[in-house]
């Protein structure tokens, strides 16, 4: 899943059980945001050295974390199409 997938579900979750106004506007406004960047650019990659996740600005220089478009504070992968392409590899050629 997405990580825009995954800051929408959680926001939807706990947008109704918020108690506190303005957090809950908040919780809103974020829900807002994340609806208008679906499908956009939510990483940057830095020289193919390193990969920094636009949604938390976790910036990771792990070969995999870059490889898959990992960010590991947000849990989540940014481009599902390159874990895709990723297991096509895999199936088409296997081994090291």
């Amino acid at each position: 899943m997405s990580c825009i997938k995954q800051v929408l579900n959680w926001l939807r979750r706990n947008i109704s059980a918020e108690r506190d106004p303005k957090v809950r506007g908040a919780f809103i406004e974020a829900y807002r945001a994340a609806q208008a960047i679906q499908g956009q650019v939510t990483y940057l990659l830095n020289d193919g050295g390193s990969i920094t996740c636009l949604i938390c600005g976790l910036t990771s220089h792990h070969p995999e974390d870059v490889r898959q478009r990992y960010c590991g504070r947000c849990h989540c992968f940014h481009d599902d199409r390159a874990m895709r392409d990723e297991a096509e590899r895999a199936a088409t050629h296997p081994g090291p």
